[in-house]
């Protein structure tokens, strides 16, 4: 059985392994993959430790490796060890997305507080007492108890039982880690996310009505050949709206054969009497796909530019880059001290008509479009009092004075609220300030300080469209 003692938690290591995430290589990465997973719960446990440091009511899990110099690996308690990590120093907080007053807590901590936290009770097994290990770890997870510390999600499950059970059934997360391993249309950091969260049980149910269409008899035939299938374009963008909440179990058993979601991604029709994957009859088979011609019209395809053309100009999908173009040359700043935001602003034009090929490029011009703007604002209204420095002399940080601006934009002669213009500028503050934004302030400094953290020019074109409102008005 295992034995209670103090360890420290340098001596700790992270499990690289952690059913929560896929693998790791790093300490870094694992705490990175944590944060990315369930962002609020990581930080909030962050803020408890800060502030009440560690309070010993349950044992870390640690189980030993073998040999002379025995390493302790963390099996339960990952998350409450590498908020300690972070907060003493021990894994590198500059390759992770640290809120500010996170940072300024950890900076303000006494000599005290961390002499009292450097060590936490643990529960050490032996290595021949591995399997007990697990049957403990998934007791205090698996099952989603009520009186578990954080309930293993879907993802977590479906890893545990293929890797420690054998489970030869879990096909969806088969799936899904093929998806993030080949796919070009997520950053790193939401695939990272997606690896230890996502909902598994709207994807099994979407392979299982598509693989007929797609000319496969199960499920699980699809997966094995997958990403060699056919439609492959079209099947990703269900995988993808999945991840992004857009598409549902709502939207997927929908009984209306013309909204049917697979004729919607433009999926091929099924044989007849064909069997989808779990042996029910494949009862989309008999839908239309999308883009097929209708009675009494020329090809979907033209029938549809036709519709669109008959209104004026035809509309721009906001993945598309030309969206953004589009945006950039219509947005005119205006104020004495905007000079430099033209210059950013016809660069910025520039380089997302060549988004595909500077993708970074943009995000640097468009954080420093934002920074400037706020400088610029500060003194073209310099009657509001917002100081852009602190009372050292050096800048105050973005997001704090991007509120203040926020604040005073809302905010009428009378000291009233506008609530128009509130609502037309809360979701680019939310988006900009947010820690898991593509286009936050966190993330657009995440480009410039961690190596592993990217951009796609597609996610740059959506999430342009959320920020742009809050770059006009302090512009306008």
């Amino acid at each position: 059985m295992s034995t209670t003692e103090n360890v420290n938690v340098g001596r700790l290591r992270l499990d690289l392994e952690n059913f929560r995430t896929t693998s790791q290589q790093t300490e870094e990465e694992a705490v990175g993959a944590m944060i990315l997973t369930r962002p609020d719960q990581f930080w909030a446990l962050a803020a408890s430790l800060l502030e009440d440091g560690y309070l010993p009511t349950e044992n870390i899990i640690v189980l030993k490796s073998d040999g002379r110099n025995p390493s302790l690996t963390v099996k339960e308690g990952n998350r409450r060890v590498a908020a300690l990590k972070l907060i003493q120093g021990l894994v590198d907080r500059r390759l992770l997305p640290v809120p500010d007053n996170i940072e300024r807590a950890i900076t303000a901590l006494s000599d005290e507080w961390l002499n009292a936290n450097r060590e936490v009770p643990c529960g050490v097994y032996e290595p021949s007492e591995s399997e007990l290990v697990d049957k403990v770890v998934t007791l205090a997870h698996a099952k989603s108890q009520y009186a578990s510390r954080d309930p293993w999600n879907a993802v977590a499950r479906a890893r545990h039982s293929k890797m420690k059970l054998g489970s030869t059934k879990e096909h969806p997360l088969e799936l899904l880690e093929k998806y993030l391993q080949t796919t070009r249309d997520l950053t790193q950091s939401k695939a990272q996310q997606w690896s230890g969260n996502y909902p598994l049980t709207v994807l099994e149910e979407a392979i299982k009505k598509l693989a007929p269409r797609l000319g496969f008899k199960t499920a699980k035939d699809l997966v094995d050949a997958y990403p060699s299938i056919p439609k492959r374009e079209k099947f990703d963008k269900v995988i993808l709206d999945i991840g992004e909440g857009d598409l549902t179990f709502t939207k997927m058993r929908v009984k209306d054969k013309d909204k049917e979601f697979g004729a919607a991604y433009g999926m091929p029709l099924a044989a007849p009497n064909s069997e989808a994957g779990d042996g029910s009859k494949a009862k989309d088979a008999e839908t239309r796909p999308d883009g097929s011609a209708a009675a009494g019209t020329g090809s979907g395809k033209k029938g549809a530019e036709s519709k669109a053309g008959s209104t004026g100009d035809t509309a721009t999908s906001t993945k598309d880059p030309k969206t953004v173009v589009r945006t950039l040359k219509a947005f005119v700043p205006v104020g004495s001290e905007s000079g430099k935001v033209v210059d950013l602003r016809d660069e910025a034009a520039f380089l997302a008509s060549k988004l595909d090929l500077a993708p970074h490029a943009f995000c640097f011009v468009l954080r420093s479009m934002f920074e400037i703007s706020a400088k610029a604002y500060c003194a073209n209204h310099s009657k509001a009092g917002i100081a852009t420095s602190k009372p050292d002399g050096r800048d105050r940080p973005l997001v704090e004075l991007l509120k203040e601006i926020h604040g005073h934009l809302i905010t009428k002669p009378d000291g009233k609220k506008d609530t128009a213009v509130q609502r037309r500028l809360h979701g680019a503050l939310a988006e900009l300030t947010g820690h898991d934004g593509i286009l936050s302030v966190t993330s657009m400094n995440q480009l410039v300080h961690n190596p592993h953290f990217s951009v796609t020019p597609s996610e740059i074109s959506i999430h342009f469209d959320r920020v742009f409102p809050l770059l006009e008005a302090m512009n306008g």
